[in-house]
């Protein structure tokens, strides 16, 4: 059984912004499975593609920016400009995230002898 699940404004007496329907425990199940699936190619992805899909991902999130935060000023009943700054406090630390990607997960060689090496790895999770 589904049930519709809605989204409210609580700086405006909980008017209606929006619904969705939820999913079954069947369908919710199959998901996270596919997302399992979805999970292990991400992980096989070089980190540099895997930094560009998210560098256009990031940049879908600057062009929609002020949608994101008048839907957490709705949501949340938070004064827009506040929203607009947590929006971009969040960007601000995804872009960091992206331009040090690379170095963090490259793995590292912490030790090398003649007859071994210790590396790092970072694996994605």
């Amino acid at each position: 059984m589904t049930a519709t699940i809605f989204s409210t404004n609580p700086a405006e007496n909980y008017s209606v912004l929006g619904s969705v329907e939820s999913h079954t425990e069947t369908e919710i199940i199959a998901i996270v499975d596919q997302a399992r699936v979805a999970q292990i190619d991400w992980s096989m992805r070089p980190i540099s593609e895997r930094v560009r899909i998210l560098r256009d991902l990031y940049h879908t999130f600057v062009s929609e920016k002020e949608t994101i935060a008048q839907s957490i000023a709705q949501e949340m009943g938070m004064p827009i400009r506040l929203a607009r700054d947590e929006v971009q406090y969040s960007l601000n630390y995804y872009l960091w995230y992206l331009d040090n990607a690379e170095s963090s997960l490259t793995p590292e060689i912490v030790f090398e002898n003649e007859t071994e090496i210790h590396t790092v790895y970072y694996e994605p999770k």
